[in-house]
């Protein structure tokens, strides 16, 4: 498994974070990100990717949630995905996703976790992307941008750092 980093955000409230992504899971696309370590030095486990759905809910709705997670990707279909461009938010630097899974797989993610009376407050309006690195500078970041292609034929539930489920996008 390749080894590279996602540094979470500080934790504003004792709520665990909920993440679904997209990994790339082409070698020489993903060879493309630079390594990186967690906060404490130790490698991650989360491979490069596109998230395209962020929340923090409460433990006992992790478990409803996960199951809306393997629903929608049952119906959804493998799309190939194209990344490349730099852009950035104020504390990292990122490269675009474009294709269109990244976009419906948040809309029916959220629809789905929404429908069964969790909350999954979003504090931003969804943009595809895939983080290149976390930085205080990110305008004047100067290292290699990753671009091309791969086929996204599944999703992964991660809660708080760790991988909960894989699902195959697609019966």
């Amino acid at each position: 498994m390749i080894r590279q980093l996602i540094i979470a955000a500080k934790e504003e409230d004792n709520r665990p974070s909920f993440c679904v992504i997209v990994p790339v899971i082409d070698y020489d696309l993903s060879s493309q990100y630079p390594a990186r370590t967690r906060d404490d030095g130790t490698p991650s486990s989360m491979p490069p990717h596109c998230t395209v759905l962020f929340a923090k809910m409460e433990e006992d709705e992790i478990e409803m949630a996960a199951k809306a997670v393997r629903q929608v990707a049952e119906t959804a279909k493998p799309k190939v995905v194209k990344i490349g461009g730099q852009g950035s938010f104020p504390n990292c630097v990122w490269v675009h996703v474009e294709g269109g899974l990244p976009e419906e797989l948040h809309t029916r993610l959220l629809a789905a976790v929404r429908s069964l009376g969790i909350k999954a407050e979003q504090s931003f309006d969804y943009q595809p992307h895939s983080t290149i690195e976390y930085t205080d500078k990110p305008k004047s970041w100067k290292g290699h941008v990753p671009s091309g292609q791969f086929k996204a034929d599944r999703i992964e539930l991660w809660v708080s750092g760790e991988r909960i489920q894989t699902s195959k996008l697609g019966k």
